[in-house]
């Protein structure tokens, strides 16, 4: 658990060596040595209260003391029964109430990010030390020296051999990779005030203790209501809620029902409200100490910046580990934009309602012919998860499929693969075959062989096989 987890972070001036003690769960460092019999308590980050010690070795036993301090009885440190407190551990080497053990430790919930930092020698291209960090939510730490936030490009998905010189002699190189799949939810993209053309849109709810904290756009009071159950906002547009952004830069949070009109923002001082897209604010993930996320409107968190079920209303409160804090993301809604061809592809790992207007196509290889002959699923029936499907509908339209609990179609012979929720690479030594119209020149739509290694997005459908470069479709009203 991160409230278990220190992180020891060295600062160098000249050959002196000085270290501080922060926890994972509160980002509280121990602070500089006070009177002894005084419990110990974590402070925020300033240098006027931070601890900088020394680590030294007394009898084959390590001992952490206040750096240059032999004018203090209590500078170091020391585990007085069940208290921490300071003491004078240079009388008492040897007494493991004040030697000090460190022990690897590996915290996987919520990784978000992984940097790998290489020294090397200035004007060299020898590389001498390595070190690869997984990252949570949030907390970015320090490689030797250098503070990775000044580091990170504003483009957070591809930070390759970023330099800064550290010494005289040495160069530090942060090579720093933000991993999406990580997130509570998929984000999506709006460009000419549209969403991306596979968007997915999610029940919101706070307190996930609770039945009844799902969220709730209100058009009137414009207000977001906290106090509804599932069946209140299953499939309806009020109560879906898409995220666009990163971790880094923080995330722009929409309503289905006004779609890139609004953003989530400010309106009144304890209320979270829908405001016009330009007043919209930046929200930013927070990894609690149990498997769970909250929302700040604060990079930095301090005070009332967390979003929190307010009795009906969503508002503000000031900490992480109350349950109305606590955010929930449940996928319902995956909007397809079909293109100009008038087709796409779709797959989900949960079960979805083909909607109105749109005939789902299962495919096979028809035999002795470069084609696929596709076969139309009854209209409106549930398409089951993890089931590639070819779509067909009107050229530059949207189509919501909305999760389904009901019973899911029969699925006869289908040889289209899903991707769902996990984007695919081709494999070079197969065939993969994608939805292409095969470029102006042919203006044929069909499967045609992906390039090797390229990557098949999520939620789309593909084929692999051998031999033609294209397989055009046949079957059923096509």
């Amino acid at each position: 658990q991160a409230k278990f987890v220190w992180l020891v972070k060295k600062t160098t001036n000249g050959n002196i060596a000085t270290y501080s003690f922060q926890n994972l769960l509160t980002s509280g460092f121990l602070p500089v040595p006070i009177d002894n019999n005084t419990p110990v308590k974590t402070v925020n980050n300033t240098a006027q209260n931070k601890g900088a010690f020394s680590i030294e070795c007394k009898s084959s036993a390590f001992y952490i003391t206040q750096n240059n301090n032999t004018t203090k009885d209590n500078y170091g440190f020391n585990g007085h029964g069940s208290t921490f407190l300071f003491w004078t551990p240079g009388s008492a080497a040897g007494d493991p109430s004040h030697a000090i053990a460190f022990y690897p430790c590996t915290v996987s919930e919520g990784v978000l990010y992984t940097v790998t930092t290489k020294m090397r020698e200035e004007n060299s291209t020898t590389e001498f030390e390595t070190r690869t960090e997984e990252m949570l939510s949030g907390e970015i730490y320090n490689a030797p020296a250098v503070d990775l936030k000044k580091v990170v490009s504003t483009d957070p998905a591809n930070v390759n051999g970023t330099v800064l010189n550290l010494t005289t002699d040495k160069t530090i190189i942060a090579y720093y990779k933000y991993d999406p799949t990580k997130l509570p939810f998929t984000t999506t993209t709006v460009a000419n005030n549209a969403f991306a053309p596979v968007t997915k849109w999610y029940n919101f709810r706070l307190n996930t203790n609770e039945t009844q904290g799902y969220c709730l756009y209100d058009d009137v009071t414009k207000e977001i209501l906290s106090n509804k159950g599932q069946a209140n906002v299953q499939g309806v547009a009020a109560g879906l809620f898409a995220f666009a952004g990163d971790p880094i830069n923080g995330f722009d949070i929409y309503n289905k029902s006004t779609g890139t009109a609004s953003k989530l923002g400010d309106r009144i001082t304890d209320h979270a409200s829908m405001v016009a897209a330009e007043s919209g604010i930046k929200w930013y993930l927070v990894r609690n100490d149990e498997p769970g996320w909250n929302l700040s409107k604060l990079k930095t968190p301090s005070g009332n910046c967390y979003l929190n079920r307010r009795t009906s209303y969503v508002g503000y409160y000031n900490s992480t580990s109350d349950n109305g804090s606590r955010c929930g993301f449940e996928i319902n809604t995956y909007d397809i934009t079909i293109n100009a061809t008038g087709y796409a592809t779709f797959s989900a790992d949960v079960a979805t309602t083909i909607p109105t207007g749109v005939t789902a196509y299962i495919a096979k290889k028809t035999a002795g012919a470069s084609t696929l002959t596709l076969t139309a699923l009854p209209a409106s029936s549930i398409l089951p998860a993890n089931t590639g499907v070819i779509l067909k509908g009107t050229a530059n339209t949207t189509y919501s499929f909305v999760k389904s609990t009901g019973t899911p179609a029969t699925i006869g012979t289908n040889e289209l693969k899903a991707t769902s929720e996990t984007p695919v690479q081709a494999d070079a030594k197969k065939s993969y075959y994608v939805l292409n119209n095969g470029g102006s020149s042919v203006n044929l739509i069909g499967f045609y062989k992906a390039k090797s290694a390229s990557v098949i997005p999520a939620n789309k459908a593909y084929y692999i096989g051998t031999g033609a470069n294209s397989l055009l479709f046949e079957g059923d009203d096509l």
